[in-house]
């Protein structure tokens, strides 16, 4: 009997999906196409469709978004804040929602009587 030839780390496809989320995000961004993709994972030994690639390639970005990210080993100075000085507050206040409804006429008692008709 044959052996059926196996990907070199005998890792799945899903977990090759979830490892090399970041690289295959990227290259669907700049236009790859997705049947590209599955010749190319096809290749490496994970025979594959376009359809199931799709649904693995969606679970694997539910999963990343769920997950807390790590910050990277060159940005981790970047990624930490400063420590805040007494009597400094961040909150700055809330801008008034353009889209909102108004509560009715809005009565501006600084109107000359001369504007009038």
């Amino acid at each position: 009997m044959q052996e059926v030839e196996a990907s070199p780390s005998q890792q799945t496809l899903s977990g090759f999906i979830r490892q090399h989320l970041p690289v295959l995000e990227d290259r669907l961004y700049n236009g790859i196409r997705q049947e590209v993709i599955v010749g190319e994972l096809s290749a490496k030994g994970f025979a594959t469709t376009v359809p199931v690639f799709r649904v693995l390639l969606s679970r694997a970005r539910a999963r990343a978004a769920l997950r807390p990210r790590r910050p990277s080993r060159g940005t981790a100075d970047f990624a930490r804040p400063e420590p805040m000085s007494e009597g400094t507050s961040t909150a700055s206040p809330k801008p008034r929602n353009p889209l909102s409804r108004s509560s009715g006429f809005e009565y501006d008692s600084k109107i000359d009587p001369k504007d009038l008709i």
